[in-house]
């Protein structure tokens, strides 16, 4: 099994946890205004258009998953084996799982009380595949 390395800033690494987050989300079918990402979540491209976003994103789901409610999503490690849709889902999954996780331990060691976050325990593995490995670098600026 290859593996790879990427060296990401702080924000760097935040966008990316969200964005895999959102995507492993998306393809559970959680197409809600709850899921979107928080800058646009909270900015006023989505509350001055809350209602025609929801209805956009329930009719959205409603093509895309037609076998689901509306409340209904797939949960994480669900899959068929040739679905590649679950699998990635379950990848991503694991991905912003151990970022998360990687951030609780961080604030957690900064003192801050972590005993209330999901991030503070292990996710479970749906893949088999090993867990990421997050290190942290101190880099001077050039």
């Amino acid at each position: 099994m290859n593996k790879q390395t990427i060296t990401l800033t702080d924000e760097q690494f935040e966008a990316l946890a969200d964005a895999a987050e959102w995507v492993s989300r998306f393809l559970a079918g959680q197409i809600d205004a709850y899921t979107l990402p928080a800058e646009l979540r909270f900015s006023h491209r989505y509350l001055d258009r809350q209602v025609l976003v929801g209805g956009a994103l329930d009719q959205l789901k409603i093509h895309l998953f037609p076998e689901l409610e509306k409340d209904a999503f797939y949960g994480i490690g669900f899959h068929e084996e040739t679905e590649s849709i679950g699998r990635t889902r379950s990848v991503l999954y694991e991905v912003y799982r151990s970022m998360r996780e990687y951030r609780a331990q961080q604030r957690a060691a900064s003192g801050e009380d972590m005993s209330y976050s999901v991030y503070s325990h292990p996710g479970l593995n749906f893949t088999g595949l090993p867990k990421p490995i997050i290190e942290s670098t101190q880099q001077t600026e050039e």
